[in-house]
């Protein structure tokens, strides 16, 4: 995942801090305080965005959400996972549209990398990590994580307090809804 991404960023070269200043220009003329949205950003713009949230966490501005906790690593995201659980789970993220609202949560499933049948390799495993703590730091949600995994296991709303074959243990984000939409489509995929 981080390749792909890292490939693409490399394959738009200098174009993407140019196709940035034209799109910031064009959101200034325009008296927008944001630029395009994600759907209709091209890849130059998308890039350059990355590339600037990703400088800003290096230098430990925080994310958009406001919320200034360090980034956190796969390392660290694994550790948490093995040290609440005694396994190291896979990780997803979830959105469930409900009447009214979008409900993002990140899912700690039941199948694990001990396990003989886990599809992944351990390489694959910590890059997939990598890819949700990035997408834990750009959403602000960090903290929620640390805390949440930091707790003892417990069980809530009726749900178990480990993660059990078919029922995973949700941490569920307070997320805008253009920041769903931005991040997690319209919901018709």
């Amino acid at each position: 995942m981080m390749e792909a991404l890292s490939a693409r960023i490399a394959a738009t070269g200098g174009r993407a801090e140019a196709g940035a200043a034209g799109a910031e220009e064009e959101a200034g003329a325009e008296g927008e305080a944001a630029g395009p949205s994600f759907a209709s950003a091209g890849d130059d713009e998308i890039a350059a965005s990355l590339t600037r949230s990703i400088d800003g966490l290096a230098r430990g501005e925080g994310a958009p959400g406001g919320e200034a906790a360090a980034p956190l690593g796969a390392s660290e995201l694994r550790a948490l996972i093995y040290a609440k659980y005694g396994k190291t789970h896979d990780v997803s993220f979830v959105r469930r549209d409900i009447p009214g609202k979008s409900l993002v949560s990140l899912n700690i499933m039941w199948l694990h990398l001990e396990q003989r049948s886990f599809p992944l390799s351990e390489r694959a495993y910590m890059e997939k990590l990598e890819g949700v703590c990035l997408m834990l730091d750009m959403l602000g949600e960090t903290a929620r994580v640390r805390t949440f995994l930091g707790e003892p296991a417990r069980a809530r709303n009726g749900m178990p307090a480990r993660p059990v074959v078919g029922t995973a243990v949700s941490i569920t984000f307070e997320l805008a809804q253009e920041v769903v939409e931005e991040w997690f489509g319209s919901g018709y995929l």
